[in-house]
């Protein structure tokens, strides 16, 4: 698939999934054997993000940039949030937060087989206090 029909199937899924809130994408549009960061692989990745937006449900990510070459497709964006349950053994702070990442997803058939996600972790955990500057 050319690189640009990837881009705009990037920017659609990741839009339903992280914006719209919609996860059914992810049993659509993802690899049973899913390879992605943070050790959620395969089947883990729905319930990884599920509770991630159980922890920030009002999350958003605003993308500045999605580029493309051959089967990989890169993005990068702003995460905003508010803490209002459990994150990384954080109880729910309520406190709103910023934050910068990056995406790759490598596509194969038209689905995604690979999502790597690089997110400013160091300066989400500061903003909501689980550790001092």
């Amino acid at each position: 698939m050319p690189a640009q029909e990837n881009k705009v199937l990037a920017r659609y899924y990741l839009e339903q999934i992280f914006n719209r809130k919609n996860l059914g994408v992810i049993d659509e549009f993802y690899w049973p054997d899913l390879a992605a960061s943070g050790g959620a692989e395969g089947a883990d990745y729905r319930s990884h993000i599920a509770a991630l937006l159980e922890a920030f449900p009002d999350l958003h990510l605003d993308y500045q940039d999605f580029t493309g070459e051959a089967d990989r497709v890169f993005g990068r964006y702003v995460l905003t949030a508010t803490h209002q349950g459990e994150f990384a053994g954080i109880p729910a702070t309520g406190r709103s937060v910023r934050a910068s990442g990056m995406d790759m997803l490598r596509f194969k058939d038209g689905k995604v087989v690979e999502h790597r996600t690089e997110l400013d972790l160091l300066g989400l955990l500061r903003q909501l206090e689980a550790i001092s500057p």
